[in-house]
């Protein structure tokens, strides 16, 4: 596009006619450095603007510019759209292909059940049931006693 870009002359404005400005429903040319500069109040003044045509310096160079895009165009080959979409859709699928055997997918840990709330009286009732079950099994292991227990200090 930079290559073949080519240096604006004027522009050409159509102006809507909904709005009552001054240029409203109308068409007209401006110099590239008037639109560049008063760009704003052109549009401002005059509404809503419906077509922008930029106009090159060179006219006939344009016109060389597209006729030369025009053949290098016409040098395409005429094909078929089906085959064209046969052809995308076979490179589709050879990059979709699985190159290893796929891994079954892993199955999620099992999460407990989240447990119920419990009024306090409860947690403390549990508690205590441990505690009992604890002090019952350490009693029947005498190896397990503290000095305290045995009342040496």
């Amino acid at each position: 596009m930079r290559l073949t870009a080519l240096p604006k002359d004027s522009v050409t404005l159509t102006y809507s006619a909904d709005w009552g400005g001054i240029n409203a429903g109308k068409t007209i040319t401006v110099s590239r450095r008037e639109y560049d500069d008063d760009r704003h109040r052109l549009m401002s003044e005059s509404g809503k603007v419906n077509t922008i045509i930029p106009h090159p310096r060179d006219e006939q160079e344009l016109n060389k510019i597209l006729r030369d895009e025009r053949v290098y165009r016409m040098s395409f080959p005429i094909g078929s759209e089906e085959e064209h979409l046969k052809q995308v859709s076979a490179i589709i699928a050879e990059v979709r292909k699985p190159t290893m055997e796929l891994m079954p997918p892993e199955k999620p840990a099992p999460q407990s059940a989240p447990k119920a709330k419990r009024s306090i009286t409860a947690q403390i009732a549990e508690a205590d049931a441990e505690a009992k079950a604890h002090n019952a099994q350490q009693a029947q292991n005498p190896a397990n006693t503290t000095k305290k227990q045995k009342g040496i200090e």
